[in-house]
């Protein structure tokens, strides 16, 4: 399943089952389906809420993650599968 919208700033957004792909020009970026606690906040700007934002939603199961090992991971595809689905709100304990 692809999505695609197009903002009115020029800059074409695809959701598909190979990740999430934003054109801006020449330009693209590529987000896995998986990332980690840190790089999802650096692509999403919690970074600047501080490391522990992104981590305190990822243990009240705000954020849909999967454990690879002993590493915890953001589920960037399931995410962006809600948002496609028109889901708006996210709350502790969605994705228990």
């Amino acid at each position: 399943m692809r999505l695609c919208e197009v903002s009115g700033y020029g800059k074409q957004r695809t959701y598909g089952s190979e990740g999430y792909s934003m054109s801006t020009g020449n330009a693209y970026l590529v987000i896995p389906p998986f990332c980690t606690r840190e790089e999802f906040a650096r692509l999403t700007g919690l970074i600047e809420k501080g490391p522990e934002v992104v981590r305190g939603m990822c243990n009240q199961s705000t954020l849909p993650t999967v454990q690879v090992g002993r590493h915890q991971l953001v589920n960037v595809h399931q995410l962006l599968q809600d948002l496609a689905s028109g889901k708006t709100e996210f709350l502790a304990g969605d994705y228990s």
